[in-house]
């Protein structure tokens, strides 16, 4: 039997000493490893004491509570009361200020040595863990070879199952039996010529509604041609029909055009005796001279009556274009 001591000394901090009892019992196939963890001896450890350290900045601090607490300055002539709350802050100040730097000094002390023991036990446990799992690795050597074999198996399986369609993921090959397996593969083989029997009876199918369709389309076509030479006769006749309409009104449009020249131009003959004397008269009319005045309102007047007398000729000038 073996037997380990460990003891780690970190600064003002020591780790729990553990000790370790290693017994080998030789088996026939096995070694059997126990391990004993005693409870480590706390008595060695030294100790800070925080609640000791603090209670001394306490004992410092009650020296002036009382007066802190109850001193009160209720007039402006109290100076004395005003000087000595300024001392007893300031003492405070100065007790809180190194309270706070033994406390900062305490902690930064102890998170030190506590990296120092994490960093050491992490190192420990990756050196173990490397060997545990290489000794899994020869403990388990049973396991990766059969394995190993399994895969090999698996892969020349799916082989052959793909050589008679898709592999289905949910038929774990590498487990079966071989005569399981043969059984699968005839049925596989089953399956591989149904499939190919079913896919050459639709291909046929297929063929013969191609020649259907093939048939319809020709015939198809030869109605639609058919249909479109009589569209394009019905086409041909309206287009003659509007031609002949078009050109049976143009005639009609040019005799009643020349029609109503014929009246137009015996209507204005028979005007054109009248046409003259109004012409004339309009002419009399835009000739008459109004009298001269001499006063304000005679002159404003005979102005406005010729003015008048020359809108008035041109008017029976618009008319006479009537006639």
């Amino acid at each position: 039997m073996g037997r380990l001591r460990t003891n780690h000394s970190v600064g003002p901090f020591h780790s729990n000493t553990i000790i370790m009892s290693f017994k080998t019992k030789k088996q026939t196939n096995a070694t059997k490893v126990e391990v004993v963890t005693e409870t480590p001896d706390l008595s060695i450890v030294p100790r800070v004491d925080g609640p000791d350290i603090l209670a001394t900045f306490e004992s410092k601090v009650a020296e002036f509570k009382d007066r802190a607490l109850t001193l009160t300055v209720t007039s402006e002539d109290q100076l004395e009361e005003m000087q000595e709350a300024k001392r007893i802050r300031l003492t405070l100040r100065d007790i809180r200020t190194a309270a706070e730097r033994k406390r900062v000094e305490l902690v930064g002390a102890a998170k030190k040595e506590l990296a120092k023991i994490d960093s050491e036990f992490k190192d420990f446990k990756d050196k173990l863990q490397t060997m545990e799992d290489r000794l899994a690795h020869q403990e388990k050597f049973l396991e990766y070879k059969e394995a190993a074999r399994r895969v090999e198996v698996r892969i020349e399986r799916e082989k052959a199952v793909l050589y008679f369609g898709e592999l289905n993921p949910s038929i774990d090959l590498a487990n079966m039996t071989d005569e399981d397996f043969e059984k699968y593969l005839a049925d596989c083989e089953a399956a591989r010529d149904f499939r190919l029997a079913e896919e050459k009876r639709k291909a046929d199918e297929i063929i013969a509604n191609d020649k259907e369709r093939e048939r319809l389309r020709i015939e198809n076509e030869k109605l639609q041609a058919e249909q479109e030479e009589k569209s394009r006769k019905i086409r041909e006749m309206e287009d003659e029909r509007k031609t002949r309409e078009a050109e049976e009104a143009k005639v009609q449009w040019e005799k009643e055009q020349e029609e109503k020249r014929i009246a137009e131009l015996d209507r204005k003959a028979k005007n054109a005796p009248d046409k003259d004397k109004l012409i004339a008269f309009s002419s009399t009319v835009s000739r008459l001279i109004t009298p001269e005045c001499n006063t304000e309102d005679g002159i404003r007047i005979a102005a406005d009556v010729h003015a008048k007398c020359q809108s008035f000729a041109a008017w029976i000038l618009r008319q006479i274009e009537e006639l």
